[in-house]
């Protein structure tokens, strides 16, 4: 069997002993209901229960019968049935629950209102009662309105445990819901819960800071790189233009001197066909042919 090593401190000596309690009153609840199978006293006697020893029988049945016990247990059938809150646990510890249902990946155990969940939804997806129900309810109201007031990215666990312990009141050294083996949290721990938060949405913030000053730079150079290629399509548009107007101007041009080249020197005639590329004639072929 599995074996644990735990600090030697009182939190520690008091869960083992009240869980140590919890299992004798469980097991004397099981012979208690032996007992009430008979009729007589004489009858139980006859009919003791295999686990037990037969002078604890005797002692068991002495006990059973006393007035003492009667109102004892008339007392805790009425408290038991103003109990509000219910879970379906049966004799499963709840630190057992919550260690079975921890991450596969990271190890961590639930936070207290999925752990709520756990433990009083029954398979049909119900609730176990409406006190339940709505202690729930008030725990995601007091998480929704601490998420409006923190940066997105901050441990919602943290926010869920600080939710739930404002909701369920401490009692007799233990935090409702979670059991005896959780103890309830100090003002340091509680200290601690707000630092971590506050730690985290600095960090939060910081990073949030950092995005937007890096959004801010690309979105300048996107807007230059815009820029650039703006003036540059203006650019080419005007050069096409005054390549265009430069070329019209010189087949205007040359137009206009072929229309007079019989009043020009060959030569220069010779020029300006040269530079045009064209294929006409010159004044000194045209004079030669004449």
């Amino acid at each position: 069997q599995d074996t644990f090593q735990l600090p030697d401190i009182q939190h520690n000596r008091d869960t083992i002993l009240q869980t140590a309690k919890n299992l004798y009153r469980y097991r004397r609840s099981r012979l208690h209901d032996h007992f009430k199978k008979f009729a007589t006293k004489e009858v139980r006697l006859q009919n003791m229960p295999s686990q037990v020893s037969e002078a604890e029988w005797k002692f068991l049945v002495e006990y059973f019968n006393s007035d003492d016990f009667k109102k004892m247990s008339e007392r805790n059938k009425s408290n038991k049935a103003k109990q509000e809150v219910n879970h379906i646990c049966g004799r499963k510890s709840f630190q057992a629950v919550s260690f079975e249902a921890r991450d596969t990946n990271t190890g961590k155990e639930p936070n207290s209102q999925k752990f709520w969940e756990m433990t009083h939804v029954n398979s049909n997806g119900h609730w176990v009662n409406d006190a339940s129900a709505e202690v729930n309810d008030k725990v995601k109201e007091v998480v929704a309105e601490k998420i409006q007031e923190i940066e997105e990215g901050t441990d919602v666990d943290l926010i869920a445990n600080a939710a739930f312990m404002q909701i369920m009141r401490e009692k007799e050294g233990y935090v409702r819901g979670q059991g005896s083996g959780v103890k309830p949290a100090s003002r340091r721990s509680r200290d601690e819960i707000q630092e971590q938060l506050e730690a985290q949405q600095k960090e939060i913030e910081e990073e949030r800071r950092k995005r937007e000053s890096l959004e801010s730079k690309l979105m300048e150079v996107k807007n230059q790189l815009e820029e650039e290629r703006r003036s540059r399509e203006v650019m080419e548009t005007r050069l096409v233009h005054e390549q265009k107007l430069l070329k019209e101007g010189v087949m205007a041009l040359v137009s206009h001197m072929q229309s007079s080249m019989n009043g020009l020197p060959a030569a220069i005639f010779n020029i300006i066909n040269n530079s045009t590329g064209s294929d006409e004639a010159s004044p000194t072929s045209l004079m030669d042919k004449n």
